[in-house]
């Protein structure tokens, strides 16, 4: 009788460990190779879908995964809220930009404290205790790590988007998706846009700076074209998105010497208005 309830519970604790196993290899899976069809094709998943993109494909950001992992965990097991696991998966795609993508950060700077964040999560038994590891264990940690705004800016300024292959142009789309939805109030990237450059990326010193591109519906870039300032500006006034709008009544006239300028401006919305949320 003993051996049999011995072998009952290694036959138990063995399939407990399988079932663990399978759960995260799925969450592995959610996070490497995001897709939609992942949650039905549910909308209100979108944002989290495109973030895991982000910080898997467009950042390449392989120590967040345990991160990642132990938060789905807590989701799959009721104890995080919404809003919660929502805040700290933007969170960490919003400083991994910031330390990673545009300071080039030390990434074994994180190990530990990942390390001894997902080990603490995965023992949280309640939205309660979640909340608080988040805090104590993640945000207070990664908080001094941030750039200062001089340092972003002198980084974010010299973004980069050229047709030609580039190790700059991820980042720099990135940077202009974000600023998009900003004005737009959304989460979700414009599924329709490309970035267009105001000068000509064939013409001028700075054409390819962030400071000279914004985001555009791809059937009015091409309309666009390579056209000087004065018709690109009537193309732009059919656009439908509110930054381009804006740029249009601020800017009657669009010169070279106005790119730096702009740099600096869109670096500056960017670090108090998108990093700091």
């Amino acid at each position: 009788f003993v051996a049999q309830e011995l072998i009952n519970k290694v036959k138990s604790k063995c399939c407990g460990i399988k079932d663990s196993l399978v759960q995260n290899a799925k969450f592995y899976v959610r996070i490497i190779k995001p897709s939609r069809t992942h949650y039905n094709n549910r909308k209100e998943y979108y944002w989290l879908v495109q973030s895991f993109n982000v910080l898997s494909n467009y950042f390449g950001i392989a120590q967040v995964r345990v991160v990642l992992m132990a938060l789905l965990w807590v989701k799959d097991n009721c104890l995080i809220t919404t809003k919660d696991f929502k805040k700290v998966i933007i969170y960490l795609e919003h400083f991994h930009f910031a330390y990673t993508a545009m300071m080039s950060g030390k990434a074994n700077k994180l190990d530990g404290i990942y390390s001894k964040f997902a080990i603490a999560l995965r023992k949280s038994s309640s939205k309660t205790q979640t909340k608080n590891i988040i805090k104590d264990k993640l945000y207070d940690c990664l908080e001094p790590l941030k750039p200062s705004e001089k340092e972003f800016v002198d980084k974010f300024k010299v973004l980069c988007y050229t047709k030609k292959s580039s190790p700059t142009n991820m980042k720099c789309k990135y940077a202009l998706q974000k600023l998009n939805c900003y004005h737009q109030n959304k989460d979700i990237f414009e599924d329709d846009s490309s970035i267009e450059h105001i000068i000509p990326e064939c013409c001028g010193n700075d054409s390819n700076n962030i400071g000279n591109l914004i985001i555009l519906e791809n059937k009015l870039n091409i309309e666009a074209d390579d056209n000087n300032y004065q018709e690109k500006r009537q193309i732009y006034k059919k656009s439908n998105y509110v930054w381009i709008r804006k740029f249009v009544d601020e800017h009657p006239n669009w010169t070279e010497d106005m790119i730096d300028n702009r740099a600096e401006e869109l670096a500056k919305l960017f670090y108090y208005k998108i990093l700091s949320t």
